[in-house]
């Protein structure tokens, strides 16, 4: 007698986890100081929605437009799991003397049979080795941070510098808030007694690349331009109107460049930001990026590159940390080269069914850090510029293998399904009879495991299903 357990009936339905609710764990939260940048990791969200607060005097929902003024950045992965990246001169910092910078999120988990979780999370972060420009680059916003011995020791403003038309200086000339919130007034008080005239504002001149000067107030609703006790920062959408693309060594970057203007002095304020377009290539099997050595809209005089250091998701890699990865790096006398293989550590695969065909695609965002120093002709004395820079590759198909290990002498089917990534989760099976779930499947004693390998890049599922079960078709034989 002769058992059916064809494949042409099996059929395994892959889908993103569900969890079930009273399964749900509490979340969990890492926060950790990454140089200049704050990352707060938030795992096991188990299917629930994230939602951010800032606190600073009372709460703040984070919108996309607010992230991106802000200093704010979130990511998530295919398993579900969300990065928060901020500035530590995000709007919402309580900075002490530019040295120790204290973030403040609520976190709240929505979708949990509990009700809405809420988490907090205060972190101090101490950053005391500024560079006279700080500039951080990623896919929501840009930032450029100037000393600001740089502004207050500047020549004086003339009228002639600039073919623009100079008003005259007004009563309610715009003083430079401190850290800023966008639709508030908090940090905008009038300055203290013997606070220097010199940092209230006049307007700004931005360079689209064609001149247009900007009312400090119209400036605010798109751009956050805020004073610390040392330092100015200017940040702004990466999508924002008043940036324009320039070719750098074959890379386009998108480039914000303004003149800031105030009572008797000005200074010149520039950020330029990689985008993937002509920087980022696949290989056959590997990530090729493309960076810049020498950033033309940022250089004023003769370079000397210092350091070049390379990270994934914030957090800088040692050599041997790379090494390791089997990650390459390479500095020409042209570009800043990072190769990385698909499928290394530090990313992950996405899946995708298109059509009743399994796809994937690899994702990873590295980091890029460079510090640079100029002659003494130029302003900026250094310049430390990290570039986050989210990489996805082009979907790919994937064959799908069914492999049949039966031994009939041992009276079951023994099947092996595979490879897939670590975010597919088998929810059911069907067969002759009906689609049963795996609950049913382990009722009925199919003997159904989930299989991953050690780095966690991928799984396979085995099924057993015994000859004697009623669901296996019997057939004589003679």
């Amino acid at each position: 007698m002769g058992h059916l357990f064809g494949s042409g009936w099996l059929v395994f339905l892959i889908a993103f986890v569900k969890l079930e609710a009273q399964k749900t764990p509490p979340a969990s939260i890492d926060s950790r100081c990454l140089g200049n940048v704050l990352s707060v990791d938030v795992s096991l969200l188990g299917g629930r929605y994230l939602e951010v607060e800032a606190v600073l005097n009372d709460s703040t929902v984070i919108t996309p437009k607010i992230a991106s003024q802000c200093g704010l950045r979130m990511t998530t992965s295919p398993l579900g799991n969300t990065v928060i990246f901020a500035s530590l001169q995000n709007c919402f910092a309580q900075n002490s003397g530019d040295v120790d910078f204290t973030t403040i999120l609520n976190l709240r988990l929505i979708g949990s049979h509990k009700g809405d979780e809420v988490y907090q999370v205060a972190k101090t972060c101490r950053y005391a080795a500024w560079a006279s420009r700080e500039i951080i680059c990623n896919s929501d916003y840009m930032e450029a941070s100037e000393d600001s011995v740089l502004f207050r020791g500047h020549g004086v403003f003339s009228a002639a510098s600039f073919q623009v038309s100079v008003r005259r200086p007004a009563s309610n000339d715009y003083a430079l808030p401190q850290q800023s919130v966008p639709g508030s007034q908090m940090g905008r008080a009038t300055q203290k007694p013997g606070g220097e005239a010199g940092l209230r504002v006049k307007y700004l001149v931005l360079f689209t690349p064609e001149e247009k000067i900007m009312e400090v107030t119209e400036a605010q609703n798109l751009h956050m331009i805020t004073t610390t006790p040392t330092r100015l920062f200017l940040r702004t959408s990466t999508t924002s109107s008043e940036t324009f693309t320039q070719d750098v060594s074959g890379v386009t970057m998108t480039v914000l460049k303004t003149s800031i203007i105030f009572a008797n002095r000005w200074m010149d304020a520039t950020a330029a930001c990689p985008t993937p377009e002509g920087s980022v290539f696949f290989m056959r099997n590997s990530i090729r990026w493309l960076l810049p050595r020498y950033i033309d809209p940022l250089i004023s005089g003769q370079v000397q590159l210092l350091e070049v250091h390379v990270g994934i998701n914030g957090s800088r890699l040692e050599p041997a940390e790379v090494a390791a990865r089997q990650y390459s790096l390479t500095v020409s006398e042209v570009y800043v080269i990072l190769d990385i293989p698909f499928g290394s550590v530090g990313g992950h695969f996405k899946s995708f069914v298109r059509d009743n065909q399994y796809y994937t695609s690899y994702q990873i965002e590295p980091m890029l850090e460079l510090l640079w120093t100029e002659d003494e002709d130029a302003m900026h004395k250094d310049t430390r510029y990290k570039v986050f820079l989210p990489v996805t590759t082009p979907q790919q198909l994937q064959p799908i293998y069914l492999n049949d290990y039966t031994v009939p002498e041992k009276q079951f089917f023994d099947l092996m399904l595979g490879y897939f990534g670590p975010d597919v989760f088998l929810i059911n099976i069907s067969i002759p009879t009906g689609v049963l779930s795996m609950e049913e499947c382990n009722a009925k004693d199919f003997n159904i495991l989930e299989h991953t390998f050690p780095d966690s890049s991928s799984k396979f599922f085995t099924l057993q299903v015994p000859f004697a079960d009623p669901s296996v078709q019997q057939k004589a034989s003679f």
